[in-house]
């Protein structure tokens, strides 16, 4: 692990909230996103289709979650739109989770 991956689990593991997937359970830290800044992430018409508000889960670099798994967080159940990484160099430190 380096030590940017180390940084990203602790700040998730300090300040994240627990989720389950199937009956595997995480942690992440949890955002709405407003339908203008999703667009860094998804097309218009995948926000069209989408059930607002989104979400946006900040996940460790090792976080197995996929496209069409369903979170269950804090009361809620969220399908994934997309995955998409973060990296520091070349090296995967997070991944960001866009649910509706």
């Amino acid at each position: 692990m380096t030590a940017a991956q180390r940084r990203v689990k602790s700040l998730v593991d300090r300040y994240g909230e627990s989720f389950t997937v199937g009956a595997t359970t995480g942690t992440g830290v949890f955002t709405n996103v407003t339908t203008g800044n999703a667009h860094a992430f998804l097309t218009t018409s995948e926000i069209d289709a989408a059930a607002l508000p989104l979400w946006v889960c900040l996940v460790a670099h090792d976080d197995a979650t996929a496209v069409g798994d369903t979170v269950s967080w804090n009361s809620r159940s969220l399908t994934v739109k997309k995955v998409a990484e973060a990296r520091f160099l070349t090296a995967l430190t997070a991944k960001m989770l866009i649910m509706d």
